[in-house]
């Protein structure tokens, strides 16, 4: 446990001046999104039919597959947790659904893989905490 940045971490506006047991509760909750990995993205498209006929699309020059196959392979996960990668994962696939390369429910498929709810302590990869980690990082 890195205590030097948990401390840090609990010097935070949102943080600052909760009780301990109120620290605990708000960092260890799962309450964020998770991240969707882009071979998770492209297997969904895979076993829906899809992903074949946008990688054929893309050779051809089409924009919206040459976007999201490049976005899908230089970008190896996206944490839906950061408002511009949700926006730009949902934008890429949103005009697929656009041309249309897939559809509403495949698009929401794909999202759908980022439910897997995280907590901030996750983020932070200090976690899960409880109340000894936090009296130990006080003291640092």
């Amino acid at each position: 446990m890195d205590y030097a940045a948990l401390r840090a971490r609990l010097e935070e506006a949102d943080i600052l001046g909760l009780s301990d047991a109120e620290i605990l509760a708000a960092v260890n909750a799962r309450t964020l999104p998770g991240s969707v990995d882009a071979v998770d993205v492209k297997r969904e498209l895979l076993l829906a039919g899809k992903w074949p006929a946008i990688v054929i699309a893309a050779r051809a020059n089409n924009p919206a597959a040459v976007n999201i196959t490049e976005a899908l392979d230089s970008i190896p996960s996206f944490d839906l947790a950061v408002e511009r990668y949700l926006a730009a994962i949902t934008a890429g696939l949103q005009v697929l659904v656009d041309v249309p390369l897939i559809t509403v429910d495949e698009m929401a498929a794909c999202l759908a893989l980022g439910q897997n709810k995280r907590s901030l302590a996750d983020v932070w990869a200090l976690g899960p905490l409880d109340l000894r980690a936090i009296v130990k990082a006080r003291a640092v």
